[in-house]
């Protein structure tokens, strides 16, 4: 396993994901200069391997809808801008909660919900070796369909 550097980490816009306590999927993007959680922080191959996963095998057809909460988040925000959201929409039609964040840490930095599943896809629907390796980075104490915003703080740890 090769570690992701913390340079690295403050440097590149990281895809990372997660399982909540509902079996429920998140993806987050780190928009760079943010650091990885220390889960995902120990094993760039195994980034990889959700990233690929998710990116190219998964196919989507869940539907989804933009967060209720987005136009505070992007207060220009305009029907049709979804082409700029094509990643978290792409995401959550693929059945996970997708996630952005600020592009600089700041005192109460957070992730804030993008897009949502209309079905959410189910952590027991995924294959076993990417189950094995989804399953070291799991949100506790919250449930991603509840949560429009995710403190950044609270990632680091997972």
């Amino acid at each position: 396993m090769t570690e992701i550097a913390e340079g690295e980490q403050w440097e590149r816009d990281f895809d990372w994901f997660c399982v909540d306590e509902a079996g429920e999927i998140g993806h987050f993007t780190t928009a760079g200069f943010k650091r990885l959680p220390r889960s995902v922080e120990r094993s760039s191959e195994d980034r990889d391997v959700l990233e690929a996963f998710f990116e190219k095998e998964l196919t989507g057809g869940y539907g989804y809808t933009l967060d209720a909460d987005l136009k505070t988040e992007i207060p220009t925000l305009k029907p049709g801008m979804e082409l700029s959201l094509r990643d978290f929409v792409r995401m959550a039609d693929k059945g996970l909660y997708s996630y952005d964040t600020e592009t600089y840490v700041s005192p109460g930095s957070y992730y804030f919900r993008v897009a949502v599943p209309l079905l959410p896809l189910r952590f027991e629907e995924l294959p076993l070796r990417i189950r094995d390796t989804l399953s070291l980075t799991q949100l506790n104490g919250r449930l991603l369909k509840d949560s429009a915003r995710i403190p950044y703080e609270d990632t680091l740890a997972m």
